[in-house]
């Protein structure tokens, strides 16, 4: 069971650690609010076939109060939250990005205290304390950087806002679990269900803002970007929040955790290889330091 879970955990951050190269390279052409409605396609697409490939058999399990609050955890995380991420990987690139977001755990922390009335203890605080100090240094300038302070800045500002989007989604989504019958693959269908609208609705509301003149065709995009999204939607959405759904029942937390975690070292390689994205020795230190730190605030 153990090794299942592993796997399992290994391919959530597989997942997780290449689908912001894919954003990368849908980026340049098509807008970022368009981009979050293609990719449902993918979502709700290899959710649909989880779900009968799972066995579990039925969608009911969950009060209409559940349903609302998933539904809002999606506009959270996966609509705003994603825009945001866009937002940082365009100004900062895919590894710094994915670092920063990987901080989410404080946020997770932050509201659970704020909320919840959860003590602080000794590991939480060293936690926090690492996870800023790993911010601090990734915010620091690297030997070739070619972006300006501006857009650094820019680029650690919304990967923060959307690690504190992704946190507090990961609190509702958490509470809807344990207040309801749902399976993971039942639980993934519901958001990918939601999904679909709330982020077309997002695009259209975008669209209808701009001026005439200045709009793009509201469906079209190039096969090439339509393909790219669709699997990005797919693999990040569907395929990596199912395996790390799947992961934490099979293996204990304490294997699930640091293996997950990895995933902005997979983004930063990508990122190396394939656009020459580099850190300075502080940098990677602030790399290093995020991801221990939210080790350890996920174990706290």
């Amino acid at each position: 069971m153990e090794t299942a879970g592993i796997l399992f955990a290994l391919g959530a951050s597989l997942c997780w650690g290449t689908v912001p190269v894919i954003y990368k390279l849908g980026m340049g052409k098509v807008l970022m609010e368009k981009m979050n409605a293609i990719r449902s396609f993918g979502f709700l697409g290899s959710s649909l076939v989880i779900f009968w490939l799972a066995g579990e058999g039925s969608m009911e399990g969950a009060s209409w109060v559940i349903l609302v609050g998933l539904a809002s955890a999606v506009l959270l995380a996966n609509v705003a939250g994603d825009l945001l991420f866009f937002i940082g990987i365009d100004a900062i690139g895919v590894g710094k990005a994915t670092a920063v977001t990987c901080s989410y755990p404080l946020f997770v922390t932050v509201i659970s205290v704020a909320l919840l009335g959860e003590s602080v203890t000794v590991m939480t605080l060293s936690a926090t304390i690492a996870v800023i100090a790993g911010l601090v240094l990734l915010r620091s300038r690297s030997i070739a950087q070619v972006e300006g302070s501006g857009a650094t800045l820019k680029g650690v500002v919304a990967s923060l806002g959307a690690a504190f989007l992704w946190g507090g989604s990961l609190v509702v989504t958490r509470w809807a679990v344990l207040e309801s019958d749902l399976g993971p693959a039942a639980l993934n269908l519901w958001r990918a269900l939601f999904f679909m609208p709330i982020s077309w609705g997002w695009w259209s509301c975008r669209y209808l803002s701009m001026d005439g003149k200045d709009r793009p065709d509201f469906f079209r995009t190039d096969c090439k970007s339509w393909i790219a999204l669709v699997l990005a939607g797919a693999l990040a959405l569907s395929i990596g929040g199912f395996s790390i759904t799947k992961a934490m029942m099979l293996a204990p937390a304490s294997l699930v955790s640091p293996i997950a975690a990895t995933s902005p070292l997979i983004a930063a390689i990508w990122g190396r290889l394939l656009f020459s994205e580099r850190l300075s020795p502080s940098q990677l230190l602030g790399v290093v330091l995020i991801i221990a730190g939210s080790v350890a605030l996920t174990y706290s």
